[in-house]
C-alpha cells in the first residue's frame, strides 16, 4: 500500500511539471516580459550576429554622385559666438580681425571696386572650413566671363589655381588649417604694433591669421582683417552709428574718415555693413571729398552656416573638365 502511494505521488508531481513547462511554452509574452525585467538587472552576453553577405556597391554616374548626400559630420569648428560679447567699438574690431572663428561654412557672390577703378569683377566663393574644401571663381566684370575667368579650388588636402585666359595651371599646396600653436601664438601677440627693428622701426606691424576659408579673395568680405586694420585701428576715427538688417543679416552700421589711409584708397570717409553674429564685411563704400564712391565691396548674396547648402553647391561647381 505504502509502495502504490509512493508511485501516485512521482505520477503527480510528473503532471505538475508538464503542466508548467506547456504554460511557459504557450504564453510568449509573459516569457518576453520576464526577459526584459530580467535585461534590466542584468549584463548578459550579446547573441551573435548572424553574418549576412556584403552587398556589392551599386554603379552611379557622375552627375548623380554629385547629388549624392554627404554622410560625413564634420565637428564644428566654432571658437566664439558674438552673443556672449558686448557691442562695441572693440568687439567689432576683434570680430573682423578673427571673423573665422564665429562661422563653418559660408557661400557668397561679390563684387568690387579698387581704388584705381580700373576693374570691377565679380567673386563667388563656397567655403567649409571643417573639411578645407573650397571653391572661388572670378570673372570681370567688363569682359565676356566665357573668355577671362580664374578659379580656385580646395579639394581639402591642395588649393589649385586655374586661369582659362592664359591655360595657366598651378598648385599653390597644401590647405590652411586651424592650429592650438597659432591659437596660443595669437593670444599672446598683439594684432598691430608699431615695428622696432631696424628694417620695421617705427612702420606699422599687422599680423595676419592664416586663411582658413582657403580662398584667396575672403579677404574682400569674409575674413575682411585688412580692412579693419587699415580703417579700424584708431578709434578715435569712426564709431557705430546704428544697426541694419541688410540680406537677411543683422549688421552694425559703422562710419569714419580714412583718416591717413585716404590717399591710400582714394577716399576721405567711408561706410561699412558688419555682420553683427560673425564680423563678416558685407558692404564697403569709400567716398572721395565730393561724396563720390571711390572703391567699394557690395555683397549680393551670402549663406552663412548651412551646410547643406554650400557642400551642394562645392559639388555642383567644381567641374574639372572645362580646363580640359
Amino acid at each position: 500500500m505504502k509502495k502504490k502511494s509512493i508511485i501516485i505521488l512521482v505520477l503527480v508531481f510528473a503532471l505538475l511539471i508538464s503542466g508548467i513547462s506547456v504554460y511557459a511554452l504557450s504564453s510568449p509574452k509573459t516569457a518576453g516580459q520576464n526577459q526584459t525585467e530580467v535585461n534590466d538587472n542584468a549584463v548578459e552576453t550579446p547573441a551573435e550576429t548572424p553574418t549576412v553577405p556584403e552587398k556589392e556597391p551599386e554603379e552611379i554616374t557622375e552627375s548623380e554622385a554629385e547629388n549624392q548626400p554627404d554622410e560625413t559630420a564634420f565637428p564644428s569648428q566654432i571658437t566664439k559666438f558674438a552673443k556672449d560679447e558686448e557691442l562695441t567699438q572693440e568687439s567689432i574690431y576683434n570680430r573682423m580681425l578673427n571673423s573665422v572663428d564665429y562661422f563653418d561654412t559660408a557661400s557668397v557672390t561679390f563684387s568690387y571696386k579698387s581704388g584705381d577703378g580700373k576693374h570691377e569683377p565679380r567673386i563667388v566663393i563656397d567655403t567649409d572650413l571643417r573639411t578645407h574644401k573650397a571653391f572661388q571663381s572670378k570673372t570681370e566684370a567688363f569682359w565676356d566671363p566665357n573668355e577671362s575667368y580664374e578659379d580656385h579650388i580646395s579639394d581639402g588636402s591642395h588649393v589649385y589655381w586655374y586661369f582659362n585666359n592664359s591655360k595657366t595651371y598651378m598648385d599653390f599646396g597644401p590647405v590652411q588649417i586651424r592650429t592650438a600653436q597659432e591659437d596660443e601664438f595669437l593670444a599672446q601677440t598683439p594684432r598691430h604694433s608699431i615695428g622696432e627693428e631696424d628694417y620695421n622701426y617705427g612702420s606699422d606691424v599687422w599680423l595676419h591669421r592664416a586663411d582658413l576659408t582657403n580662398a584667396s579673395l575672403s579677404s574682400y568680405c569674409l575674413l575682411p582683417e585688412n580692412y579693419a586694420f587699415t580703417y579700424l585701428t584708431d578709434f578715435t576715427k569712426w564709431g557705430i552709428t546704428g544697426k541694419k538688417e541688410y540680406l537677411g543679416r543683422n549688421c552694425v552700421v559703422i562710419e569714419g574718415s580714412a583718416g591717413s589711409y585716404a590717399e591710400k584708397f582714394g577716399n576721405e570717409s567711408f561706410c561699412m555693413y558688419i555682420d553683427e553674429a560673425t564680423g563678416i564685411l558685407l558692404m564697403l563704400e569709400g567716398y572721395d571729398s565730393d561724396g563720390e564712391v571711390m572703391n567699394f565691396v557690395h555683397v549680393e548674396e551670402i549663406v552663412i552656416d548651412q551646410p547643406e547648402i554650400t557642400c551642394a553647391n562645392l559639388k555642383a561647381k567644381i567641374h574639372f573638365e572645362k580646363y580640359e
